[in-house]
């Protein structure tokens, strides 16, 4: 799967219209002779395969290359500044996703087809529906432009986290609630509840111990699913607010056909979602024995 993401991030770069030595130089001395000396410097003379043949020797020694754009550093160095900003947010959007939706979807399914099912419905839908972008904005103009509760921009303090995280958590706290829902509703159902309750646990026994215990697999799953989501929506959340994160990172090396930053931070998130999905699977093995290799 990563041998395939570099082949087409790799692909698409050099395929899309601009010339990254006339960035680099400038419009005022982008020379035919300041152009040729680029294009040798960055070996962008040679053929396609041949770049990404050494580029790609460079990724298994751990070699990420110099940015075009940030004055030759190396990209391990721009990422190591990112990537810990785009995992604290990952993070707080994975929390808040966990915290609004495991008791919105747990109140939906035990007062089923009531108004609190319906009204968290409708609230998990529209959650579901917008998008971050649009979200970000919204909440930018109404908390920091308006009220001037919160910064717009940064990456400080508590407060810059809080219209980020909701931004990317948004979407993933409606999605969870209607999987938690949908699994609680399925669980409730079975012999083994019925069994507990006869005796004598009490309700709440019942509901942490064997329905969300079982009920978790499809959970599980969902929040692997959306580390993508997550992964890609963090370049436009990024922008908006400013985030120095490797989102943003990503967005302005691609404007400026840094190619080996973009090619970086595509990479590191192939590895994040290829990481993800292949926790889930030993998840799965954890949570329901029956599933397990023997």
């Amino acid at each position: 799967m990563l041998f395939i993401v570099t082949l087409v991030v790799f692909g698409v770069l050099h395929m899309a219209p601009g010339d990254p030595a006339l960035i680099l130089a400038g419009p005022s001395e982008a020379t035919p002779a300041v152009l040729a000396q680029i294009r040798q410097e960055w070996g962008l003379n040679d053929p396609v395969y041949v770049q990404y043949v050494r580029w790609a020797g460079r990724i298994v020694r751990g070699d990420l290359g110099l940015s075009m754009a940030y004055n030759k550093m190396p990209v391990a160095d721009l990422l190591r500044v990112a990537v810990p900003k785009t995992l604290n947010l990952n993070l707080a959007a994975i929390l808040f996703g966990l915290v609004v939706a495991v008791p919105a979807g747990v109140i939906c399914a035990i007062r089923k087809y009531s108004l609190w099912d319906h009204a968290l419905s409708l609230l998990s839908l529209l959650g579901i529906s917008m998008p971050s972008f649009w979200l970000a904005l919204m909440m930018m103009i109404l908390f920091s432009v308006k009220l001037h509760w919160l910064p717009t921009a940064g990456a400080t303090t508590w407060k810059h986290y809080v219209m980020p995280t909701i931004a990317l958590g948004a979407a993933l706290a409606g999605g969870l609630a209607q999987i938690i829902r949908s699994s609680v509703l399925e669980a409730i159902s079975n012999d083994y509840v019925r069994t507990a309750r006869a005796k004598g646990l009490t309700e709440r026994t019942v509901l942490f111990k064997h329905v969300l215990k079982n009920a978790a697999i499809p959970i599980v799953t969902y929040l692997g699913y959306r580390v993508a989501y997550l992964m890609s929506g963090l370049v436009v959340v990024e922008t908006v607010f400013a985030w120095p994160g490797m989102g943003r990172l990503a967005a302005d090396a691609l404007f400026r056909r840094d190619y080996f930053v973009v090619q970086a931070t595509v990479l590191v998130g192939a590895v994040t979602v290829v990481l993800a999905n292949l926790l889930v699977d030993l998840l799965y093995g954890t949570l329901d024995p029956h599933i397990r290799y023997q």
